[in-house]
């Protein structure tokens, strides 16, 4: 970087230096004479390019954490040897490396942690940050970790962590670098601070097989017929321009035939006021106040949530509700009265989630802040919203991971009828480019989310779990790529399992600006690549029959495979296969239906774009699926999402 920045300025200067000496003179006489008195001028444009150096790493002012360093502390199981750190991870340890900078240096300015990584057979925790990881401290204080996929990552791969600490003042700040709960080796070479944003480099971050080739097994004497309620999206449309009442959205929503819908939302909803339709500040959540300068403005612009909007579509195409009522208000009686407001609308509702995510303190206030304050406000308004209305069923949230300060206490509770999860796939607060380790994060998700569903099937037995938000926990215009479109389709298939198995009784998509959104600097509206994703995903699953079956397929990484495909039978009787290819090459796919082979014709319907890495937009009604007709193996194609009509 250091030895960049002080050639190309030199060379750029040398060159613009020297054309001003000749164009200076009309004649190529005299060219000669300018060059040798240019040439006297070098060490005076040397000395000025390092000058400029000089200032530039003064703005930067930022210190060398490279591994020559003797400023990191190492714990056993970590060492540091010519230049490179090597950390031997232990499932039952937390092994890390870390460095302290002078707060002063960084302050409140977002910044990178850049370095080269290599891994060997890391293999993940089951919890979320149970993960190699990059992590900053100011002080004592966590402010976020980037924690990276594990598996294996034979070639040198650079992975940028971005850091923006707003809210805590400190002395210090601390860079960790560490292997928490995972097995395998982890190398990291080439590490640095800066305040300018790196170049991302992406590539496929899996070993690919010489030839891909998948067999489906379908039972179609085993079948169950599906549930609408598994695709529904969450909602709310602040700081937007259109509403529930937009035309534009009530096109969208019969255009995807969405059947269901989450209000008010998640964190905002646990400031609503549904008298007023608005934020409620007096509810005194314990956020921090950069939470508020949003809400603030919002208040000032006399924004609501547009609940009767909100009736008016659910009304006009039939989509039901899964509603959220905010327990930070700990009135019974005034549960009460809101189910009764509810109802008097006309609205279908489904479920009655009692909080957000309430196990994080964050989404509450002094009333709901404990686990037992929790427990005793839930207790009297599940009480009293059954007294009133014995049809209506309510659900509690629950921690995704299942700890034991908790979960394991709620699951021995029986108040309540279904436990709430949001499966997001995580990639630490710090990710926000798609790099390699994202997009492994990525194409491990269908797992991620599958493991999670099983760890609430062993505590929570016999009560359904409802998903309510599901997705990807990255704030970036990463997330808006195609690869994430790939991402969607295969964690889907991941939540049909859990349905299937009886664990999951709905689900929201986080969220409906992520299937058709609306750009207010090109005045347009648009639909995503998820938005194509989400179509193919109700145009196959609404109304339809899930036969059983298995796949096998390769190994990405530990155990997901590469590809993942279910058999169907739509609504109109055809049979159909929905599958997800996340290799960058065709897999083969053999389709065995009740012990015979399929070498019949078939319909192939995918999408598939040129640059799986890149963001694409679409209209509406817009179709850019391809269509082909082929006989006998399944073929998809590479980074696929398809549909295979069988003859």
């Amino acid at each position: 970087m250091l030895q960049l920045f002080v050639f190309f300025p030199l060379l750029y200067c040398i060159i613009l230096l020297f054309f001003n000496y000749i164009l200076d003179n009309n004649n190529t006489a005299v060219i000669l004479s300018s060059t040798g008195a240019f040439m006297h001028k070098i060490p005076q444009i040397i000395t000025f390019v390092f000058f400029l150096n000089y200032c530039y790493l003064q703005a930067q002012n930022l210190p060398d954490i490279g591994f020559k360093s003797s400023g990191w502390q190492l714990d056993n199981g970590a060492v540091i040897k010519d230049g490179i750190l090597s950390i031997t991870g232990n499932p039952a340890a937390y092994i890390k490396a870390q460095i302290t900078v002078p707060y002063e240096l960084i302050g409140d300015k977002k910044f990178y942690v850049v370095a080269s990584f290599k891994m060997q057979n890391i293999i993940k925790g089951a919890k979320v940050f149970e993960a190699p990881k990059i992590k900053l401290y100011a002080g004592e204080k966590n402010i976020g970790a980037n924690n990276l996929a594990g598996g294996n990552i034979p070639d040198w791969t650079c992975i940028n962590s971005q850091f923006w600490n707003r809210d805590e003042k400190a002395d210090k700040y601390i860079i960790e670098v560490a292997v928490q709960g995972c097995s395998g080796i982890m190398d990291v070479k080439d590490i640095y601070l800066t305040f300018e944003k790196p170049e991302v480099i992406t590539t496929f971050p899996f070993t690919v097989p010489k030839s891909i080739e998948c067999i489906l097994n379908v039972n179609t004497q085993k079948s169950k017929a599906l549930s609408a309620d598994l695709l529904g999206l969450n909602s709310h449309f602040l700081s937007t321009a259109y509403g529930y009442n937009s035309p534009e959205v009530i096109e969208a929503s019969g255009y995807f035939r969405i059947p269901l819908l989450r209000f008010p939302g998640g964190t905002v909803g646990n400031l609503y006021n549904y008298e007023t339709d608005t934020f409620d500040l007096s509810i005194n959540l314990h956020r921090p106040p950069s939470f508020f300068t949003w809400i603030n403005r919002l208040l000032s612009e006399k924004v609501t949530f547009g609940f009767e909007k909100y009736a008016f579509l659910c009304k006009k195409n039939n989509i039901k509700s899964m509603l959220m009522y905010n327990i930070n208000y700990p009135s019974p009686e005034r549960a009460v009265k809101w189910l009764e407001n509810r109802k008097k609308s006309g609205i279908t509702v489904k479920w009655i989630e009692l909080g957000n995510e309430s196990h994080n303190q964050s989404q509450c206030n002094d009333y709901t802040d404990t686990l037992e304050k929790f427990t005793a406000v839930t207790k009297e308004i599940s009480k009293a919203i059954k007294t009133a209305d014995q049809s209506v069923k309510c659900a509690i949230p629950l921690y995704s991971v299942m700890d034991e300060t908790w979960n394991i206490p709620l699951a021995k509770e029986n108040y309540y009828d279904a436990g709430i999860l949001h499966p997001y796939v995580y990639f630490g607060k710090t990710a926000g480019e798609l790099d390699s380790s994202v997009i492994s994060r990525v194409f491990t998700g269908y797992s991620w989310v599958e493991n999670e569903l099983n760890e609430y099937s062993r505590y929570f037995q016999g009560k359904p779990c409802l998903l309510t938000e599901w997705g990807f926990a990255l704030s970036s215009s990463a997330a808006d790529t195609f690869i994430f479109s790939l991402g969607f389709a295969d964690i889907f298939l991941a939540i049909l399992k859990g349905w299937e198995e009886g664990i999951v009784e709905a689900a929201c998509m986080h969220m409906f600006y992520s299937v058709y959104n609306y750009n207010s600097e090109t005045i347009k509206w648009y639909k995503p690549g998820h938005g194509v994703m989400y179509k193919m995903l109700t145009d196959t699953f609404l109304s339809g029959t899930l036969f059983a079956s298995s796949l096998s397929s390769p190994l990405l990484s530990g155990q997901e495979q590469g590809v993942h495909a279910r058999c169907i039978k739509t609504s109109d009787e055809k049979i159909k296969i929905f599958a997800v290819n996340k290799y960058p090459k065709t897999a083969a796919c053999k389709i065995i239906i009740d012990n015979n082979v399929y070498i019949k014709p078939y319909k192939i319907t995918c999408y598939r774009v040129e640059d799986p890495v890149k963001t694409y937009t679409y209209s509406l009604q817009e179709d850019p699926l391809q269509y082909e007709e082929k006989t006998g193996t399944l073929v998809l194609p590479a980074y696929s999402i398809s549909i295979a009509e069988l003859n």
